[in-house]
């Protein structure tokens, strides 16, 4: 595993958001507009219909069009990604988003760390497959299973331990070495390209529509059980429902991790 100099190497954050997002950031955030080729964002100039693309296939890949422009179309040494609501808490920000995380930090656990995710989603009355059964179509995963099983065998049993168990990575959120990236993606793109050839979502309504999205949350925890990176967990930092004294103390908490490990 390479490991990031903390020292130097170019860090962006991309934020995954469907229209304008008018919050100042630090610099290594990056506002980026998905669905670009039929959503709108007059102040957002990064856009995911640019350079080679699967903007037209965001409304089932939700922010997933943003991590194959990222893994396509990016140079940064580090790739993260985040929502337009959704961040990793920390040290940094303004009057605007406050108690984000912040450049420093980044390299302080790159430097220890192989990737940087929200914790884990605890499921406590049932396993992760029977999850997927009970709030999606059953047979999307079965589909995924006979992919896995004749694409790369080597991660059944991977599989078959996220898919037993009751944790889950949600939000397909990170922020890693741009080379753990590209191999994520590697794996993860020609399973779900190879999946649309067998499901189709013509009479899904809506929410269900978004069977890409829900199962890479799923897949990305199958891939991090099989290729066991050092990871660092944090708790998830939502701008629009935590009120300015919660947002203190995740500051305080971001602030006491930072300088003791």
């Amino acid at each position: 595993m390479k490991i990031f100099n903390k020292e130097r190497g170019d860090i962006k954050i991309y934020i995954a958001t469907h229209s304008d997002f008018v919050a100042k950031v630090p610099a290594i955030y990056e506002p980026l507009l998905v669905g670009s080729d039929f959503n709108v964002a007059e102040l957002v100039s990064c856009k995911d219909n640019v350079g080679d693309n699967i903007s037209r296939k965001n409304r089932s890949y939700c922010e997933l069009t943003a991590l194959y422009w990222m893994w396509k179309n990016s140079n940064s040494d580090v790739l993260g990604l985040v929502h337009y609501r959704r961040f990793f808490p920390g040290l940094a920000g303004n009057s605007d988003l406050f108690g984000i995380l912040g450049e420093g930090e980044v390299r302080h656990y790159l430097a220890r760390y192989d990737i940087l995710l929200i914790k884990k989603y605890q499921l406590h009355k049932e396993s992760v497959y029977d999850q997927y059964k009970a709030c999606h179509n059953e047979a999307d995963m079965v589909a995924v299973r006979e992919i896995i099983a004749k694409k790369c065998p080597d991660y059944n049993q991977a599989f078959r331990d996220v898919m037993l168990g009751n944790e889950l990575v949600r939000y397909n959120m990170f922020v890693a070495n741009k080379t753990l990236v590209d191999e994520y993606c590697q794996w993860l793109f020609p399973l779900l390209f190879e999946l649309e050839e067998v499901v189709s979502v013509s009479g899904y309504d809506g929410y269900q529509k978004r069977v890409y999205g829900f199962l890479a949350e799923r897949l990305f925890t199958v891939w991090l059980a099989k290729r066991k990176p050092r990871i660092k967990y944090f708790g998830l930092r939502n701008i629009e429902r935590q009120k300015r004294r919660q947002v203190v103390r995740i500051w305080l908490r971001a602030f006491t991790r930072r300088w003791l490990r």
